[in-house]
């Protein structure tokens, strides 16, 4: 026991270290653009979740695998100022122009990762690793005239922490984040507050607030487009 309780300490220590440095590296590159367009979403976002989670050893149920599906769902309007540029896939929009559309991001991912428990009474937490897919799909339309449809997929390496804190015997509160990011750092991220109610011996529901945050980064003409969207969600998870 205490073999494999330092194992998953020094595991985790890694994972920290691994998110440190794709942090580090994320906001040396958003600091190196200086045409970055953020656009709000409006309100009404909608952000679904599907996952299961499952032991690699009948030995050991702290190293688990993750299977997640999420959907983020949306719409958005903006002002492009005077002098920045939307350059997305096959469209390049030049500001001063009104952008309004909606979109839909569906992000697959499968992670490695360990439950452990914390020093502090009653807490504990959980961190993966692993890939993810993403794929945005959204409609762009321009006062000047434009009316676009845009596909992208990325391939990206993927992580995800969670402190939580037991309320009941099948009532846990905390705090998430997860992240994907490609080559090109483009990706998305995610930060939760929720609960958790188990709700069966293999079913669980989560419900919280989140910020959700899509980031499109163009090397050609040093531009980006961050796209934020928050709001309630849902989530239901199927621990095996």
């Amino acid at each position: 026991m205490k073999t494999n309780s330092f194992n998953i300490k020094i595991t985790l220590v890694r994972v920290h270290q691994f998110i440190a440095v794709l942090l580090c590296v994320a906001l040396l590159q958003a600091c190196s653009s200086t045409n970055v367009v953020n656009i709000e979403g409006k309100d009404g976002t909608g952000f679904y979740n599907l996952q299961t989670t499952f032991p690699v050893s009948d030995k050991d149920d702290s190293y688990l695998v993750k299977l997640r599906a999420m959907t983020t769902e949306g719409e958005f309007a903006n002002t492009i100022p005077d002098g920045k540029i939307i350059d997305f896939e096959d469209i390049q929009i030049v500001g001063p122009d009104e952008i309004t559309g909606d979109m839909r991001i569906t992000t697959g991912s499968v992670s490695f990762g360990v439950l452990d428990d914390l020093m502090a009474d009653k807490f504990f937490m959980s961190a993966f690793a692993g890939v993810a897919t993403t794929r945005f799909k959204g409609n762009f339309r321009t006062q000047s005239g434009l009316n676009s449809e845009i596909e992208n997929n990325t391939f990206e390496v993927y992580v995800d922490l969670k402190v939580m804190r037991e309320l009941t015997d099948k009532i846990n509160a905390g705090v998430s984040a997860a992240f994907g990011r490609n080559l090109d750092l483009s990706g998305t991220s995610a930060v939760d507050i929720l609960i958790n109610f188990e709700t069966g011996r293999h079913m669980e529901i989560e419900a919280g607030y989140r910020w959700f945050t899509y980031d499109y980064l163009s090397e050609e003409n040093d531009s980006g487009v961050e796209i934020d969207l928050n709001g309630p969600f849902i989530a239901v998870n199927f621990p095996l």
